[in-house]
């Protein structure tokens, strides 16, 4: 699959040249951003968790 998305994006430099440096810039920060969503994802998980226990004791008291 990756393989395949890497070819695409060899195929895709070289027919549209200029133009296609915008578009592998956005790429480019749209998996920055993925990968920041990925590292604070258990942060997240962990406030997630703790609003929940808050919630459950918050409701059997």
């Amino acid at each position: 699959m990756a393989s395949l998305g890497m070819l695409s994006l060899a195929s895709g430099r070289a027919a549209c040249g200029k133009r296609w440096e915008g578009l592998e810039t956005s790429v480019r920060a749209s998996q920055h951003l993925k990968a920041y969503i990925y590292q604070s994802l258990p942060v997240m998980v962990m406030v997630v968790v703790v609003v929940v226990v808050v919630v459950v004791v918050v409701v059997v008291a």
